[in-house]
Formats: C-alpha cells, structure tokens, sequence
C-alpha cells in the first residue's frame, strides 16, 4: 500500500489535488488515507509496549471502523461505475444499494458482537510486545464473507453489464477497456486475499486474527484510487479533453438530477450518471447507455 502510495503520488497530486474538489475528490481521500491512517494504529497494536488490554480493546475498535470505512467506501466507488456501464439502470441501482444497506447492516452487527468477545493478554511463551487477541472474534469471517459476497455481486453485474451493451466484445472505448480491466483485475486478487482471509479466520489461532485484514483492506484502497486515477487519466490524455474533468464528480447531485428530468421529460434516454455530473460534450455509446470519456 505505501509502495503503491508513493508510485502514483505524482498522478494523484495532478489528477486530484490540484482540480477543484467534489465528491468523487472525497472518496478518493477517504479510500486513499484511510489506509495509511490503519498502517499507524496497526503498528501501535504492535509495537507499543506495556499497552494496558483494556486500551487494545480499544485500539482494536478504531482500527476496524477504519478498515470498515475503507471497504465500504471502495464499494461505493465500484458500484457507482458498474451502475453507470450499466446504462443508468434503475435495477442495478436498487439491487446494488440493497446490498449495500444489507452489508452494511451486516457488518456492523457482527463486528460489534467481534469486538466484545475479544479478548486481550499475553502470549504464552512468545516474547511480544503490543497488543495481541488470545480468545474471541471469529464471528468475524462471517462479515467479511459477506463483503465477497457483495463484490462477486457487483463484478457479475459489471460483467453483465459489459455483455448486454456489447462494450466487451465489439471495439469498446479506451475508457471502457479501462473500467472492466480494472474489474476484473479487482475481483481476482480480492477473491483469493478474501477467500485466504476466512480461512485463516476460522481454523488459525486467536493472535492471527488479523493476519490477513489489512492486506484486504489495502487492496480495496488500491483497486478505487486506481479507478479514480486511471479514468482521470485516459480523461486528460484524450483529445479535446481537459484533465479538469474528474471521475464520479458530484454522483449524488447527478442522481437526484437525473431522476427529476427523467420525470419531467417524456424523452427518457438513458445516460450515465457520469454524463449528467460533468456535464458531457463528448461521449462514447455503448448499447442503450453511454459512459463519458471524460469522467
């Protein structure tokens, strides 16, 4: 994650710092440093000697709110892209935001029920310092099953997605050769990281609980900002396109807008959602729907 941090510091200051800020800025933000801000906890959990357990308890806690904002705002990310490949379908999106909520929903009820039964202490025979469980929190595999759950759910919609507006196999645009690549290169390694991440959170003992949890949520955090950059990316470096135009800008305002007009007007076309926030000139048809080359 750091490694991948400083290898695209440069885009990211060009790509997203210096534009104006939007909402797509802050779920860049909030995916990008959100992790890094993990990496201290986790090394406090650590490294720091002679932590009380009650204080590991909550360490604990922060560092899985902060894993959970990292995985959910990704998911955000990725299921605002699959909606607008999608062609604007009001389906996708009520299926997408539904499972959503049901994760969600999920994931805090269970780990919730994970941060209570665990339980802190010394490891027998190890000379460690920090903060190590010895008893409790398996409960979470269950949530983070539901979150491949989820993303193998978004990945089959996207994949879906590419097959019915023909974006897959006849000549797609740059961009969307960009989004489904990233898909699929996405859900691959997430699949194997996750499916390894129950495993050892199920059968190997209580101190390596979280062997895997951060190596998931870094991947997450790279998967989205390297969404966020690369469509940035192929934005600026098209013909005719300036690099002031962002990906996902203002997607909640698109939404609420999209959804007026479309009542309004007896013409219902369908366009993304990232058509409607940046304000289209120039965009690239696939099937019914049509996703900007300028997002």
């Amino acid at each position: 994650m750091v490694v991948d941090w400083f290898g695209t510091l440069e885009r990211e200051i060009d790509l997203v710092w210096r534009p104006k800020w939007n909402f797509g800025s802050f779920l860049f933000f909030l995916l990008r440093y959100s992790t890094l801000s993990e990496f201290g906890i986790i090394m406090q959990m650590i490294l720091g000697p002679n932590i009380p357990f009650k204080e590991c308890n909550r360490i604990h806690v922060a560092s899985s709110i902060v894993c959970a904002t990292g995985i959910f705002t990704n998911h955000v990310i990725l299921m605002l892209r699959t909606y607008a490949l999608s062609g604007n379908k009001r389906l996708v999106f009520t299926v997408l935001a539904l499972a959503f909520v049901a994760n969600f929903i999920v994931t805090v009820v269970i780990t919730t029920e994970t941060e209570r039964s665990l339980v802190f202490g010394k490891l027998e025979g190890i000379p460690l310092i920090g903060c190590f469980p010895i008893a409790g929190g398996k409960s979470v595999g269950t949530a983070f099953s539901m979150v491949l759950a989820v993303e193998t759910l978004i990945f089959s919609i996207t994949m879906w997605a590419g097959i019915v507006q023909k974006g897959l196999f006849q000549s797609p645009s740059h961009l969307a050769y960009i989004l489904y690549r990233d898909s699929l290169i996405f859900y691959v390694y997430v699949f194997v990281i996750a499916v390894a991440n129950v495993i050892v959170i199920f059968r190997a003992p209580p101190p390596l609980l979280g062997l895997l949890m951060v190596l998931q949520h870094s991947v997450h955090c790279i998967s989205g900002t390297r969404i966020v950059l690369n469509v940035r990316g192929t934005a600026s470096d098209s013909p005719g396109v300036t690099s002031e135009l962002r990906v996902l800008e203002d997607e909640l305002e698109a939404f609420q807008a999209n959804h007026k007009s479309a009542r309004s007007r007896p013409d219902k076309s369908q366009h993304s959602m990232l058509d409607i926030a940046l304000d289209v000139k120039e965009t690239t048809t696939l099937g019914s729907g049509t996703i900007s080359d300028k997002t």
